[in-house]
């Protein structure tokens, strides 16, 4: 089916030569004539011609630099149908246009040269690289067919009433100088509506005559073959065809039989002479028509008859260096039958090659043929049949598995790779399903292979799967990657457990990076979460004193003192860590201890911790006994703000003083608490809060604040 379409856009896209197509930006008319070989492109209008040599020298395919050096030495020339093309000549010259009625009605394109046809029968000549006019020849009538052979020695004419004859290419007879065509002597045919040249043979090729498909070699035809079908294919002795009347009566779905090989003449008497003579007969009819198709064919008869010194007289005369080592390579096994089995395999008839092995009771050999060949399927049939051993066995199951798990099956690729034991690829197949099921419990079984662990547990990781991937990481005892884990997916309190549980000291750094990404990102009440849970209670208290005072400076009084309370019970729990005796060293003690200052040691304010809470206590029990009338208890509770000025601001507090002493009287305490006041709203630098000297206007507001 595949050929089928191949071989039908390869004709109406490339070898058709004539279609009325929209091609006007390109060369400027509605007519379009085209041709390509390997190495370049031609298109012509009415009067226009566009030629893009896509590839100037060899290519290296194995090389890109060379590919890339070559693209951008590529040629485009777009010129005149009468432009003579010099060596220097622009590679754009359209400067004329509807200026002759002498139209371009064919073309051709060889390896060396482009030839142009026109309607008054002239033929046009341009070498190639590089493109420079170099001889016009005249047929006499308008050409329909223009076609060179392989070698660019011999053009054929075909004319629009289907007289078709050749010419000799010869460069001494070059001219830019018009002359008549110097045709072949003695050769003409009608009625040819189609010919080709041999793509491997200059002498080669055949014509279509109304209904009748003639082949010559030289200009002599053989046996005429009926035929209406259109030749697509000339080589190796064989002419491929196709019936495009049966393809468009089902494009959908064009049958195989619409491709049809016909053999020339001689390859068909060599075969029928291989198989009824002897092969030294053969080649001398070979010898008199010499082609690598033909000593193939030799070589094929006498290597089935074990005919070695025949052979490789063939094989070189194909000048093929593989079968040249072949034939050396079989004349080297000590036994005929091996030798024919060989002989089978090497010209891909398989059956009959392991069909030699078994009958020399050699099944050990037609495994090693079928594993060869990747014929994995017949590999268990013959391993059941009672050769090869258990090893084969898994190996063909595998390379089964691996069929399969190409071909997206995956239900067979499972049940293969489970037989075989092979747990890698058994868990890419549940990955790539998504069973991971199936491939947690695939971790029990592969339990002794520690890479394939750690593969699993990326696996479990890529989809956040935490316990999975934790447990294929402790499975392939790699702690430290298991602990990553937890840290990647934000797993914190079970990092921390994997980490105090093995031993891990720097669980901390994980910690405070989350922590600080936390409270970089403004969400400090997480940051303290997280440190909650991994039992950091040194840090979150650090971060909740942080935020009491951020409170305590909005005037949120009763919430700054909520804070404190809270960073003084994580305070506590720290101390009641850290002074567990149980199993813990002198050393773990020592460094334990080294931990706690370091933890309290950057805020003092920790060292005290209660010391906050009882500051803002007092500040609000103060302002609680001033509204209720107990002006002695306010008094005395405002007294003691003087002894937390770290954490309650000065004017507020001496703002409090001075209003409970002058409601209890106390005149001197007042006095003195107003000329606090004075002195931090004439010196507003004493406070360490900028904000302070734009409330000194408010001292009640101030003091009856947050009640």
């Amino acid at each position: 089916m595949l050929l089928v379409f191949s071989i039908f856009f390869f004709f109406f896209f490339f070898k058709q030569k004539t279609a009325y197509e929209m091609l006007r930006s390109l060369v400027g008319s509605e007519m379009c004539i085209r041709d390509s070989n390997e190495t370049s492109v031609v298109v012509c209008g009415r009067e226009s011609v566009f030629f893009w040599q896509f590839q100037v020298g060899a290519i290296d395919v194995l090389d890109p630099v060379s590919i890339q050096h070559l693209r951008k030495e590529s040629q485009k020339y777009t010129f005149h149908v009468d432009d003579i093309m010099l060596p220097d000549s622009p590679t754009t010259s359209l400067t004329k246009k509807n200026t002759t009625q002498d139209h371009i009605c064919a073309t051709e394109l060889s390896s060396k040269y482009l030839f142009i046809g026109r309607e008054s029968g002239i033929v046009q000549m341009y070498t190639i690289s590089p493109l420079v006019s170099v001889a016009k020849y005249q047929f006499g009538s308008r050409p329909q067919h223009i076609k060179c052979n392989c070698d660019s020695t011999m053009l054929a004419y075909v004319d629009v009433n289907g007289v078709f004859s050749m010419m000799a290419i010869d460069e001494a007879t070059f001219s830019p100088i018009s002359r008549p065509a110097q045709l072949l002597p003695g050769f003409e045919r009608k009625d040819v509506w189609h010919m080709m040249w041999a793509s491997d043979n200059s002498e080669m090729f055949l014509t279509m005559e109304k209904l009748r498909m003639y082949i010559f070699r030289g200009t002599d035809p053989e046996e005429p073959v009926q035929s209406s079908s259109i030749p697509m294919q000339f080589e190796n002795l064989e002419v491929r065809t196709v019936m495009l009347d049966d393809i468009m009566s089902e494009p959908d779905r064009p049958a195989k039989e619409a491709v049809v090989d016909f053999e020339t003449k001689s390859l068909r008497d060599t075969r029928e002479l291989l198989r009824t003579v002897s092969a030294k007969e053969g080649i001398l009819y070979v010898e008199d028509h010499p082609h690598p198709k033909l000593w193939s064919l030799v070589a094929e008869s006498a290597l089935e008859n074990l005919d070695f010194a025949i052979a490789e007289k063939a094989v070189v005369q194909c000048k093929d260096y593989a079968a040249i080592q072949f034939v050396k390579r079989i004349q080297t096994l000590d036994e005929p039958g091996k030798q024919k089995a060989e002989i089978h395999a090497y010209y891909h008839r398989f059956d009959e090659a392991e069909k030699t092995y078994k009958d020399m009771d050699r099944k050990d050999l037609a495994l090693e043929l079928r594993a060869r060949l990747g014929d994995w399927f017949r590999v268990v049939q013959l391993v059941q049949e009672g050769g090869g051993d258990e090893s084969l066995m898994l190996k063909a199951w595998e390379n089964i598995g691996d069929y399969y798990a190409d071909r997206q099956k995956w239900s067979k690729a499972v049940q293969y790779y489970t037989q075989c034991k092979h747990y890698e690829k058994l868990s890419n197949v549940y990955y790539a399903q998504e069973d991971f099921k199936a491939l947690e419990k695939l971790i029990d079984q592969a339990s002794h292979d520690k890479n394939l662990l750690v593969e699993m547990g990326k696996k479990f990781l890529s989809v956040g799967l935490a316990e999975s991937a934790v447990n294929a990481y402790l499975r392939a005892d790699e702690v430290r990657k298991a602990v990553d884990c937890c840290v990647e997916l934000n797993q914190w309190g079970k990092a921390v457990a994997l980490a105090e549980k093995h031993h891990l000291a720097d669980i901390s750094q994980y910690l405070s990076k989350y922590a600080n990404h936390l409270v970089d990102k403004g969400q400090l009440p997480q940051a303290i979460e997280l440190y909650r849970k991994a039992g950091q209670h040194g840090d979150a208290a650090k971060l909740i004193s942080q935020l009491a005072q951020k409170v305590a400076a909005r005037n949120e009084h009763l919430k700054a003192k909520k804070y404190h309370v809270l960073a003084a019970l994580e305070i506590e729990s720290f101390r009641r860590k850290q002074s567990t005796l149980e199993d813990k060293s002198a050393k773990q003690m020592v460094d334990d201890l080294l931990l706690a200052d370091q933890v309290t040691g950057t805020d003092r304010s920790l060292d005290s911790a209660w010391r906050g809470a009882e500051a803002f206590h007092f500040l609000l029990i103060s302002q609680q006994h001033l509204l209720q009338g107990n002006l002695d208890l306010a008094l005395l509770t405002a007294m003691r703000l003087m002894e937390y000025d770290e954490y309650v601001d000065p004017l507020e507090a001496y703002s409090v003083i001075a209003l409970a002493a002058f409601y209890n009287k106390n005149f001197g305490i007042c006095s003195k608490a107003f000329t606090r006041l004075e002195a931090l709203e004439n010196n507003p630098s004493a406070d360490s809060n900028d904000a302070l000297p734009s409330r000194t206007s408010a001292p009640t507001a101030l003091a009856l604040s947050d009640i």
